[in-house]
């Protein structure tokens, strides 16, 4: 009886350590230019987005950025439409590039609004 509780007791203590043997430190992402560029061009779409969002937060103005952004979420597997909003900023600012057009369209389609 003794045994099977000294047993169980050192089971339950080597899973309880055993959790956190494998956990990762949570990635932290720079308001880097640089970086955020490098990652979009290695098509990390998911680190090269939480980048130009931080960069965005500093200039919100930035064409160049909120196009980025969009491409991030309309080539990445999130939720495209949420590209919506940063291609109707760069739709009302001239001149507008034929690029957020494409952007554009493939939010509006992915967001099902056709009209």
């Amino acid at each position: 009886m003794v045994k099977n509780l000294r047993t169980y007791l050192l089971l339950i203590t080597l899973l309880f350590f055993a959790g956190g043997m494998f956990a990762q430190p949570p990635q932290t992402y720079k308001a880097d230019p640089d970086e955020a560029a490098k990652a979009f061009k290695n098509k990390n779409y998911t680190a090269a987005l939480k980048m130009y969002l931080l960069l965005l937060k500093k200039e919100p103005k930035n064409k160049d950025w909120n196009l980025k952004v969009a491409a991030c979420y309309v080539l990445s597997n999130s939720i495209k439409a949420k590209a919506i909003p940063y291609v109707e900023f760069l739709l009302k600012e001239e001149p507008v590039d034929a690029e957020v057009y494409f952007y554009a369209g493939l939010a509006y389609h992915f967001a099902n609004r056709f009209d």
